[in-house]
């Protein structure tokens, strides 16, 4: 945030921002950094006179934003994270380097 906050208040490189991606495993982090967010562009309007054109978007768990095709016809919060971390976790991961045919999530790197 303080980047952005810096870029915009320099009015310098990059000339336009289009993209902020924040992550979290948290609802409580998420709804803080949206309110940051949304001081920061009042205090711009304030400031410049003018509404700075960026949308900012809250997005939040496995259940919601998983695209595996395995993992998303699953309902329950529980079963997409046991799905999620059948598919990503750390020796999933490394046993693929071995074996390709092994089942992994080709999202998550």
């Amino acid at each position: 945030m303080r980047e952005l906050k810096r870029t915009l208040d320099a009015k310098a490189y990059p000339l336009e921002v289009t993209k902020l991606i924040y992550c979290s495993r948290t609802v409580p982090e998420i709804e803080k950094v949206i309110e940051e967010l949304r001081k920061l562009l009042n205090f711009y309007e304030k400031q410049e006179g003018e509404k700075l054109q960026f949308l900012g978007l809250a997005l939040s768990s496995r259940k919601n934003l998983c695209i595996h095709p395995e993992v998303t016809p699953l309902r329950f919060g529980k079963d997409v994270d046991g799905k999620c971390h059948s598919l990503t976790a750390s020796y999933v991961r490394a046993q693929y380097q071995h074996d390709t045919s092994l089942p992994h999530c080709r999202f998550y790197e």
